[in-house]
């Protein structure tokens, strides 16, 4: 008879059942996530960070990420889709898991429309965008909502491993902050409406969550000081981590103003379009609307049936928990004016459709209107869900043309430069000024939630340093390049103004013993 009695296989029988319990989750993601992004995973898609990361997870330290690179060893440095692809469906699963025990979400039906929300969020659209490190946050994603679970199942003692586990996952992605304050105030909401906890219950459940939130920051912090002494790094000036604190009164309403602007926008509805369209709002808009209406209606059902309206202060408390929740949801902005929010940013926001799903389960379908508003939303849940999908093989699509695009155009500028008079490979530098931003006549953005990463530009060529990294990676070409210093004088020349820009012939010149290749007279913040 084997003896099996050992400690891995323990392990595995246990991951065998954990598994088998949650089927409905981890089938859900995996099937409604390949549906949504095996385009992305069966391709290279690159976008400009992904050119200069190739073989990297990104800024790491100095972005204050102080656990992203030691993230990112535990499975490959490399921009690899297909692995990351399918390690962050895992990750997503997984954390869904944590939110199903979380808010006690037992039905499989709706276990799986959550994960079917979650996996095709435009969040998760815009981290697959950045795939070289996808897998690196949807670990923090998990990590953060694992502190969540930590410290709701554990009730006495889940705030210590909640706070490690929340300074490792702001240590990864700083943004997934705001999904641990989310999810808390949603259990928050939940007890006041669903529940007759006094306020002061209230306090004493949840208190322990404040600590664990104020230690893990702290401890992110004071690690992050750490790793910055020690390797003699400074943060940098990129979205203002360098420069945090709490803003004055005029900038936090200039900020809480922005984020519901950031909101529309990653409801696909732009109030402000620079670019001279005119405003449309699609089916994708009108959907998250009527889910936002239904979070409303069921709110007010809910405050009807449990007879809230007799209780002043429950009401009133209750509209300050969805005020912080938005609050909460874009925290960050009101840290620092120089930062700038996109869909990579807003994952707490889906965690907003946890309180319709949550609702419903838990009001009876003893009348008409109430079995008319879940059969509603329960609607429109299922076509936000094939929307997303297929939101995501759109922008998936358009950054494969726009990879097309970027192939011919540095083979085509390298083949004019080598054909220029005198170059020689060894003794000539060759400075590439300029960045092409021309950009499509596309329709699409114009209804799609915007996804950073897929952005209408034609190119992901946008400075020297991609023309170079994209011939070395993807031509097999290697170049003596300009300092940026040179390329700067030579940019400041009489002759360089007066050159045309690519594609037009001349756009190749010799200034200075350098080879000049002017791509436009317009250049990128960074060289």
């Amino acid at each position: 008879m084997e003896n099996n009695d050992f400690f891995a296989y323990s392990f595995l029988i246990r991951i065998k059942e954990f598994f088998k319990k949650n089927k409905d989750i981890i089938i859900t993601t995996f099937i409604v996530g390949l549906i949504a992004h095996a385009y992305c995973f069966f391709n290279y898609l690159p976008t400009w960070d992904s050119i200069i990361n190739t073989q990297t997870v990104g800024a790491t330290f100095s972005s204050g990420r102080w656990l992203l690179k030691y993230a990112g060893m535990i499975f490959s440095d490399y921009s690899l889709s297909w692995i990351n692809g399918i390690v962050s469906l895992l990750f997503i699963g997984l954390s869904v898991i944590m939110l199903a025990e979380v808010f006690d979400i037992k039905n499989s039906i709706y276990r799986s429309l959550v994960a079917a929300l979650f996996v095709t969020f435009p969040a998760v659209t815009s981290t697959f965008t950045f795939i070289f490190t996808a897998d690196c946050y949807m670990m923090a994603f998990f990590l953060v909502t694992s502190a969540v679970y930590v410290c709701h199942k554990y009730t006495k003692w889940g705030f210590v491993p909640a706070m490690i586990l929340l300074a490792c996952s702001i240590g990864i992605y700083q943004a997934y902050l705001s999904v641990f304050l989310v999810a808390v105030t949603i259990l928050i909401i939940f007890d006041t409406s669903l529940s007759d906890i006094k306020f002061s219950e209230l306090v004493k459940k949840y208190y322990k969550y404040i600590i664990a939130f104020i230690g893990g920051f702290v401890l992110y912090e004071v690690t992050l000081k750490l790793f910055l002494a020690v390797k003699g790094i400074e943060l940098s000036s990129y979205q203002g981590i360098n420069d945090t604190g709490v803003l004055p009164p005029k900038e936090m309403i200039r900020a809480f103003a922005v984020n519901i602007l950031n909101l529309l926008n990653l409801y696909g509805i732009d109030l402000f379009d620079l670019n001279g369209r005119s405003i449309k709002i699609g089916l994708y808009s009108v959907i998250c609307l009527l889910l936002l209406l239904a979070m409303l209606v069921l709110t007010i059902t809910v405050i009807i049936k449990k007879q809230l309206y007799k209780k002043p202060a429950k009401i009133f408390l209750l509209i300050f928990e969805f005020f912080a929740m938005f609050i909460f949801a874009f925290v960050l902005r009101y840290t620092t004016v120089n930062i700038g929010y996109s869909a990579i940013m807003e994952m707490s926001v889906c965690l907003f459709y946890i309180i319709q799903i949550v609702f419903l389960l838990r009001l009876p379908s003893d009348s008409k209107a109430s079995k008319v508003i879940k059969s509603i939303t329960l609607t429109a849940f299922c076509i936000l869900i094939v929307y997303n999908s297929v939101s995501s093989n759109v922008n998936y699509f358009y950054m494969h043309l726009r990879y097309e695009r970027s192939y011919a155009t540095a083979q085509n500028v390298i083949n004019d430069i080598r054909e220029s008079v005198n170059f020689d490979s060894q003794k000539n530098k060759v400075a590439v000024i300029g960045a092409d931003y021309k950009t499509s006549e596309n329709t699409w953005n114009d209804t799609l939630p915007t996804i950073r990463g897929s952005e209408d530009a034609d190119t992901v060529l946008i400075s020297q340093n991609h023309y170079i990294k994209f011939w070395h990676y993807f031509l097999g070409i290697d170049v003596n390049e300009a300092s940026e210093s040179e390329a700067n004088e030579i940019s400041k020349t009489d002759e360089f103004k007066n050159m045309p820009s690519y594609p037009n012939k001349g756009y190749i010149k010799e200034i200075n013993g350098i080879i000049v290749a002017k791509i436009s007279d317009k250049t990128p913040g960074k060289f």
